[in-house]
């Protein structure tokens, strides 16, 4: 093979981040008013966001479920399947929804 040629290489042009990158890496914001479901035991930022894409914003939400309804919410949870149970949302949500976060402490721990 031929030497190689001691010759500069024009670099590339620097790199943005393009908006489908930044927005795979930030989580989706909660719509306006939402509660924050990350302070729930068991419930991250992306479980928060399947809970708000379906439409579930509040404590009041999920501490009001019946069990018929829980078990329709939890169908629709795909991966995250039998938290809602395991991890005692409806529970949990209403501690959070009436304010009462000595009784959610006593009960769950710290928030």
């Amino acid at each position: 093979p031929a030497p190689l040629a001691d010759e500069p290489i024009a670099a590339a042009a620097p790199l943005d981040a393009s908006p489908a990158s930044l927005a795979a890496s930030e989580p989706e914001s909660a719509p306006a008013g939402a509660d924050d479901f990350t302070r729930m035991k068991g419930i991250g930022p992306k479980l928060a966001e399947r809970l708000n894409a379906l439409g579930v914003t509040s404590f009041a939400q999920i501490a009001a479920l019946t069990p018929e309804q829980a078990a329709a919410l939890d169908a629709e949870l795909g991966t995250f399947q039998g938290r809602i149970h395991r991890d005692r949302w409806i529970e949990q949500a209403g501690f959070l929804a009436r304010g009462d976060t000595a009784g959610y402490e006593a009960v769950f721990g710290k928030l």
